[in-house]
């Protein structure tokens, strides 16, 4: 929950400054962006890697933003901890553009 909010803000500011013809190519597919989210042992974010691009910077920048803002996640689980002292999330970010929006 800590993100939702943040990611939601940056993948529609991202997808406003779309070129129209940038929507009509990807239009109708889902469009996912698949990140690797490295904390530390006590939860502070150090990077995001991108394993999956959507093929659009500014939608597979949005997560990672998010988690930026978001600097810390308190009290991870001390099972999450690796050897290496981090903390791996892997998640999936989906949308699906709505052709209409490339008519604005």
């Amino acid at each position: 929950e800590k993100i939702r909010g943040p990611w939601e803000n940056y993948a529609r500011s991202a997808l406003y400054n779309l070129p129209p013809q940038v929507i009509r190519i990807n239009s109708d597919k889902d469009v996912q962006t698949k990140l690797e989210i490295v904390l530390d042992r006590e939860g502070k974010f150090i990077r995001a890697i991108l394993h999956q691009s959507s093929g659009i910077h500014s939608f597979d920048n949005a997560p990672a933003q998010a988690f930026r803002d978001a600097a810390q996640f308190p009290n991870p689980p001390v099972d999450m901890v690796k050897e290496d002292g981090t903390i791996r999330l892997f998640y999936t970010f989906n949308i699906v553009l709505d052709p209409r929006y490339a008519a604005r």
